[in-house]
């Protein structure tokens, strides 16, 4: 499902919180993703972490011109937040 991001958040750790245009509000632990993607476990790095943005009018997040991700699985893999 394609859900646009509103707003997207750094918390500890490698986890981000993302509030999506439906009013969702789910939590997304990168870290899940260093296995699969190599590229991501440069998320290591606070500073580069931090830098969590919006690209594409929300369809998605990004840090650089090698790491992002989709909201769409953003929206189906993350936990539901509490509010």
């Amino acid at each position: 499902m394609y859900c646009q991001i509103n707003k997207v958040k750094c918390l500890e750790g490698t986890k981000l919180k993302l509030f999506f245009e439906d009013g969702s509000i789910k939590v997304y632990d990168m870290h899940d993703l260093y296995d699969e993607l190599p590229s991501f476990k440069q998320l290591d790095d606070r500073k580069l972490f931090c830098k969590a943005h919006l690209e594409m009018a929300g369809y998605g997040v990004a840090w650089n011109d090698e790491i992002d991700i989709s909201c769409e699985h953003l929206y189906d893999h993350g936990i539901e937040a509490e509010t």
